[in-house]
């Protein structure tokens, strides 16, 4: 296993402690995870390393601040993701990436249910494209607002985790694990 991807799983399992604990990933954290990604990419492979960490970084980092901007994620998971991108490179950045939403995802729709509101929230979601696609359906009233928040850095910490293992047992992506 490589220095980067001992790195990243140390990362993300702090980082995860942390997000659990009080919801906040600490910039010291991910910051001098960048530094670093970018370091042993340039150490390990010269100028093809550091490009490598480069473009790993922007994969993660740019998807993840497009989902800041929305209101999906937290400015930490954002940061978080980079250091991820920049410590794995490309393409397995993006695998950690693909992986961490996925993973969110499916804790997203577990806890949805668990709180009854995945039936409610899937019936307006339909709803809504109905009214799009027929003009003449009334769009569906608004769902009430809820500030739940879920440690989307768990999901990248296993994302992650996911990634990796595909990497040590030779499989390209994190979805051939299962088959």
């Amino acid at each position: 296993m490589e220095y980067s991807h001992i790195a990243a799983l140390v990362l993300v399992t702090v980082a995860a402690y942390f997000d659990i604990a009080s919801h906040r990933i600490p910039n010291q954290l991910t910051y001098s995870s960048w530094v670093l990604g970018f370091l042993l990419g340039g150490v390990a492979g010269g100028l093809a390393g550091l490009a490598d960490s480069g473009i790993g970084f922007a994969c993660c980092f740019i998807p993840l601040l497009l989902m800041y901007i929305g209101g999906t994620v937290g400015g930490g998971d954002v940061k978080l993701m980079g250091g991820v991108g920049a410590l794995l490179g490309f393409p397995a950045g993006l695998n950690a990436l693909i992986s961490s939403i996925l993973v969110g995802g499916f804790f997203a729709a577990i806890i949805l249910l668990w709180q009854g509101r995945l039936v409610p929230i899937l019936k307006n979601a339909a709803s809504r494209g109905w009214s799009k696609v027929y003009p003449l359906h009334p769009p569906p009233n608004p769902l009430p607002e809820h500030k739940d928040s879920f440690p989307f850095g768990v999901a990248i910490a296993l994302g992650t985790y996911l990634t990796l293992a595909s990497i040590q047992m030779s499989v390209s992506s994190p979805a051939n694990l299962f088959s």
